[in-house]
């Protein structure tokens, strides 16, 4: 823990906020998500427990402390102790259930759960129809131990509730005892719950439904589509999303697109008789019936209609508003602050309202929770409140500005807080300097004050230069505020008598005042005036004069003196060693002093930036001075006792942090674990701070120990084990480079993200890999590594080494000539267009010109057609068409390679759109782009659009974007309307309008399609790709989820009628052995290409399917370091999950990012590329490699990321 030392003289600042501590509470700061694994086991056994099962704890008695005998006036505490649960109100509730009368329960993080009555329903009042549910809210002492997401009211009296983690806590009442925990067999996405039972869909695509006559949860098989003759397999489906309904009624979601419905509870579904397209997410509708929402049309489901799937223009209603009200919660954090304190059981607080004028609030009631709120009258002006309350007396020191001065009004009640009035007026340089301590027979002790109308004079100890400098100060007129003693405020009768405290030895400021519980003793901790050493002043005056106490720096227990005074002038040298040096006791930030009842003082000071635990005897003597526990964040005391929280790093958890709360009744000498609330367990990861008194302890702003000595509540359960991560490859490769074969340098490269040939350009067509030029003479080009035409009869793949072949786009323009050049990466090669442009280069254009003699050109290495051509007219220069500032970059809105040829989209804001064949066939198809809808159902639509050539005729293909991120998980097609010609006239795009079935826009018809499940917390990793088989063109979705080692992909082709073809299912790495087969040069040909990147980011989508390789070359001429070991990176695969095969991996070095590898399927035609000087060079040099499972590897590999995997 790291300390701040509290500086012990107040400067004359008049700065009245607060200074904040050094260790602050995040009151409402997110926890980490727990491993579902590690959580559920605690979630399962927890129904069990008493201190979850709402049984009464063990019986419980009232002692007397450790320590000397107690008068009937000292509060006694009760042992064994026990957790007691408040929350903060919720900002923002995670689900809300309207019920019948009106009410609303309410679930949270932390496990929260609230009943929520609305004003006027109890009265019969109509407020089931309101669209918030506010009002007097209860919370539940029960807390689940992990976030609650969902409440569903199950059969009879049951009530669901859902856990972040899929776990169903079922309970009899809403805010009642969990009777038992169902944990998932999976992690969920989604859970839904009615009178007919409950449904959810797992993180990897599975349909559940609880069956408790079985044991439990069940799969639920979805039909999948039937498969007409001939076509290639399809995909089994992968479920995201389920709801469930009343009378057995329940939807469900799933890709390939498709809706199921089931009229008995999930046990059984059929495929809705209606189309899915664009559905994205199901849900009930407030008036019971079930609705599946879609991009631009949705699905309402009504059995008792004629007709019971209607296509509607409708949403799923927002989530009820929700607004409970509560009162204040104590707060460890308030007393801390000294805006709150704890006197024996009772707690009190002071808080200042939103509005400034208002006066301040006085809170008090029970530790436990329920606090009533009283106005403190007179208060409006207070900038800051400092609290200190024994007995019924309650002192509020009220800090503000008056005249260029800084005062404090002593505030004061007699009678538990109900009347306040003023006691008198006091001086201040500073709100961070007060503090007050209040005997249970009203005397008051206040430091860090001064009495109004002068300032303090240094003590005679001081010596005489002090006292120059005070006469000196007097003289001049200096009557600033600089505290010293502690000022003792009495009252006799109704008038207020003020003194100053007598303390000779204190040389700086008083810190920490406080009373023992009977009063007849005061303390305070500062500084002697001889040296700076910390010391503990004592009263048993009742605070009118105190003697010194060092603080020595001995561990061990020290025996009083059996002279009194003995210590107050120790023999120089003990002096020397009990204070000075690197071992000196401070006050920080966290320190503390609280007397116990039975005499002993608790201190927390700091030493060398560690917290120390202080105790002395009533007389201010030392018995131990002792370390807090390991793992230790914060920490309460009061005498001997105290309670710490923390965390300690578990081995059977991984490493994982695991929370503690440790005991201790002996000053610190020994620390006992204790069993844990549910609601600590929730906040471990906010570190809350800890308050104590006599009766207890408040950890942070939400939870009570009510007592001390030991806990009621049993143990919570324990977990099992968590998945363990194992270490995880693939069979090992050797490469070697063929004899002869040399470097050959590449330059000028322009590809992206990286110089060398990354996964998207790797194995397309005859290339086994390809990168874009540009010279400094604005030539254009491609580089790449071609395969044989054609593979021989019974060979499956092409004979002989792949060339290095040099392909020209553009040729270098005429010197001085000033060209605009757009660039596109494509997954079938490249694109690009240019075009002349007046003027000097990167100066301004002149809009409206006319844009003539554009070139075009692209590389298709897919279906193996390259194109140069030209468009001789495509309009008038528009605003957003070249950005000077970039080079002159040329940006059409559209620049797409397509099946036989290119499309272009010249302008941003035009319709004007073109699909260009190769040179030699001698046809360009003009057509107006349609414009696509810019929002859906229920939210803005973020498109960005493509094209593909279809059957003679385009295809328009937005890919949308649900939300700001980049994944796309729905597509539009527009498909033109019969009769529409191929060439129109140029012209803006036009605006849409609905239809039932989708929008139109022009002459065109546009339709939504889900292709991926919508984003998701924990759902799989999606990427979205185009790609070609057997001449068509289409998209292809590939989902991932990396724990649980589950995949998914298909392929869709485009359709000419506007539709996406039947899903044709793919391989994923997992499906891959470990020593997979080569594709064929057919394979290639007739399936998918889908490349499987091994990253998403920077998370792992397929851990453990990483090869090693290692590349020797034992004559060393090769240029190597003396081990170079890659692991792949990314796979390109086709066939089917029975049957995959691999085209081509990427590899990268282990540990330098200088070098990266092309390794295709037959292992024969392999690359390595080491980068250059040069950031647009690299170079190339061919290799064979083999598998061979007995090349040993470095050590490094396995710190590689994804080379773990867990087990299950």
């Amino acid at each position: 823990m790291s300390l701040t030392r509290r500086a012990p003289e107040a400067g004359a600042s008049r700065d009245l906020s607060p200074t904040p501590l050094a260790v602050r509470e995040k009151v409402l700061g997110r926890v980490e998500r727990v491993r579902w694994a590690l959580l559920l086991g605690t979630l399962g056994l927890l129904g069990g427990t008493p201190a979850c099962s709402g049984s009464a704890p063990p019986a419980t008695s009232t002692v007397s402390p450790v320590g000397a005998p107690v008068t009937s006036q000292t509060p006694t505490y009760t042992s064994p102790a026990r957790w007691v649960y408040h929350p903060l109100l919720p900002v923002e509730p995670t689900a809300v259930l309207r019920l019948s009368d009106g009410k609303c329960v309410l679930t949270a993080e932390g496990g929260q759960r609230w009943l929520v009555t609305p004003r006027g329903t109890d009265r019969g009042a109509g407020a089931s129809a309101a669209s918030t549910c506010a009002g007097p809210a209860t919370a539940s002492p029960i807390p689940a131990v992990e976030d609650l997401v969902g409440v569903a009211r199950g059969a009879s009296s049951a009530w669901w509730f859902f856990g972040k983690s899929g776990a169903i806590y079922e309970a009899s009442t809403p805010l009642g005892a969990f009777k038992r925990t169902l944990a998932p067999p999976a992690p969920l996405r989604k859970i839904t719950g009615s009178s007919s039972g409950v449904l959810a869909v797992s993180e990897e695509g599975r349909l559940l439904r609880l069956v408790e006559s079985e044991g439990g949860w069940k799969d639920i098989p979805l039909p999948s589509a039937p498969a007409a003759s001939g076509t290639p397999t399809g995909a089994a489906p992968w479920a995201f999303d389920v709801a469930a309904g009343d009378d057995g009624q329940a939807l469900a979601l799933a890709v390939p697109e498709a809706l199921f419905h089931s009229v008995d509870g999930g046990t059984t579904w059929a495929r809705a008789p209606v189309s899915p397209k664009g559905l994205s997410r199901v849900g009930r509708l407030p008036e019971g019936s079930l609705l599946a929402e879609g991009m631009l049309r949705s699905v309402h489901w009504d059995p008792r209609r004629a007709e019971a799937f209607e296509v509607v223009k409708r949403e799923l209603p927002a989530r009820l508003h929700a607004a409970p009200e509560a009162g204040l919660p104590p707060s460890a954090m308030a007393v801390r602050m000294q805006r709150a304190a704890l006197v024996g059981t009772r707690y009190v607080e002071v808080e200042r309202s939103e509005d400034e004028s208002a006066p301040w609030t006085f809170y008090s009631g029970s530790f436990e929770g329920g606090l009533a709120a009283v106005p403190i009258r007179g208060s409006e002006t207070c900038s800051s409140l400092k609290l200190g309350a024994a007995g019924r007396t309650v002192v509020g020191i009220c800090v503000k500005e008056e005249e260029d001065l800084v005062v404090a009004d002593v505030l004061r009640s007699d009678d538990a807080g109900k009347t306040w009035s003023r006691a008198t007026r006091l001086d201040t340089p500073h709100v961070d300097g007060i503090a007050v301590a209040v005997s249970p027979e009203g005397t008051v002790l206040i430091t860090g004050v001064c009495k109004p109308g002068g300032g303090e004079r240094p003590t005679e100890e001081a010596g005489q230069d002090a006292d120059a400098s005070a006469s000196e100060a007097s003289a001049a007129g200096d009557v600033a505020c600089r505290p010293r003693g502690p000022l003792l405020l009495q009252m006799e009768g109704d008038r207020p008598v003020l003194s100053r405290a007598a303390a000779p030895a204190l040389g700086g400021s008083a810190m920490l005042p406080a009373f023992s519980v009977d009063g007849r003793s005061a303390y305070f901790v500062g500084e002697r005036v001889k040296d700076g050493h910390l010391a503990l002043f004592v009263s048993h005056d009742g605070g009118e004069t105190f003697a010194m106490r060092l603080l020595a720096r001995d561990v061990a227990p020290q025996r009083a003196p059996t002279d009194p005074d003995a210590q107050e002038t120790p023999p120089e040298d003990d002096e020397e060693d009990t204070g000075r040096g690197v071992g000196a006791l401070q006050v920080v930030d966290e320190s503390q002093l609280v007397p116990g009842e039975d005499g002993a003082v608790g201190m927390l000071l700091g030493r060398q930036g560690e917290l120390q635990f202080v105790v002395t005897d009533e007389d201010g003597r030392v018995l131990s001075t002792q370390p807090l526990p390991d793992g230790a964040t914060s920490i309460g005391i009061v005498g001997r006792r105290g309670l710490a929280g923390g965390s300690i790093s578990s081995q059977e958890r991984g490493g994982d942090s695991v929370p503690m709360v440790w005991e201790s009744l002996d000053g610190g000498a020994r620390w006992v674990d204790l069993p844990l609330s549910p609601a600590i367990v929730h906040d471990a990861g906010t570190s809350p701070l800890i308050a104590c008194g006599v009766a207890g302890c408040l950890l942070g702003q939400s939870v009570t120990r009510v007592g001390w000595n030991g806990q009621a509540e049993p143990p919570l359960p324990s977990g099992p084990e968590p998945p363990r991560e194992e270490a995880a490859l693939k069979a090992p490769m050797v490469c070697e480079f063929p004899r002869g074969s040399a470097w050959t340098r590449v330059e000028q490269v322009v590809s992206r993200p990286r110089t060398m040939p990354g996964a998207s350009e790797i194995m397309r067509g005859r290339a086994v890999w390809s990168v874009l030029t540009r010279s400094p003479s604005g030539a254009v080009g491609t580089v790449a590594a071609l395969l044989p035409e054609r593979a021989p009869a019974g060979a499956s793949a092409p004979i002989g080494e792949s060339k290095i072949v040099e392909r020209s786009l553009f040729s270098p323009p005429p010197a001085g000539t000033r060209m605009g050049l757009a660039i596109r990466y494509q997954m079938e090669g490249y694109a690009a267009a240019r075009m002349r442009l007046p003027g000097a280069p990167r100066s301004p254009l002149p809009i409206g010109m006319p844009l003539r003699d554009v070139e075009i050109a692209w590389e298709n290495w897919m279906d193996g057609v390259s194109g140069r051509t030209r468009l001789p007219d495509v309009g008038p220069l528009e605003l957003r068409d070249v950005v000077p500032a970039a080079g002159d970059a040329y940006e059409p809105e559209l620049l797409s390679v397509s099946v036989r040829g290119l499309f272009m989209r010249p302008h941003a804001d035009g319709a004007a759109a073109y699909f260009v064949e190769p040179a030699g066939r001698g046809k360009s198809h003009r057509f107006d782009y349609p414009s696509w809808p810019r929002s859906g159902t229920d939210r803005e639509l973020q498109v960005s659009s493509d094209a593909a050539w279809v059957e003679g005729r385009p295809l328009a293909v937005g890919m949308v974007h649900l939300d700001s991120s980049a994944a796309i998980t729905g597509l539009l097609l527009a498909r033109q309307h019969a009769g529409v010609a191929a060439s129109s006239g140029a012209g803006k795009a036009g605006a849409s309008s609905a239809s039932d079935d989708g929008v139109t826009s022009g002459g065109w018809a546009i339709e939504a399609f889900t292709i991926a499940p919508p984003p998701g917390e924990g759902g799989p990793l999606v990427q979205i790709d185009w790609s070609y088989a057997g001449g068509a063109i289409g998209v292809s979705t590939l989902l991932s989820h990396p724990i649980r080692r589950r995949g998914w992909a298909s392929f869709q082709v485009f359709r000419s009628d506007g539709i996406l073809g039947p899903a044709q299912a793919l391989p994923t790495p997992w499906d891959l052995p470990a020593v997979p087969r080569p594709c064929s040069q057919t394979e290639r040909a007739a399936t998918p290409r889908i490349v499987a990147p091994m990253f998403a980011r920077r998370d792992p989508l397929f851990p453990g399917t990483r090869h090693p390789i290692v590349v020797l070359d034992p004559s060393g001429l090769g240029g190597l370091p003396p081990s170079l070991t890659l692991l792949t990176s990314a796979v390109v695969l086709h066939g089917t999950p029975k049957e995959p095969c691999v085209a081509a991996w990427e590899a990268s070095a282990v540990g330098t990012g200088e070098f990266t590898a092309v390794i295709p399927g037959d292992l024969a035609h392999a690359w390595l590329f080491r980068a250059r000087d040069s950031r647009d060079s690299f170079e190339a040099r061919p290799m064979a490699c083999r598998f061979d499972p007995a090349v040993k590897l470095p050590q490094d590999v396995l710190g590689e990321p994804g080379t773990t995997q867990l087990g299950f």
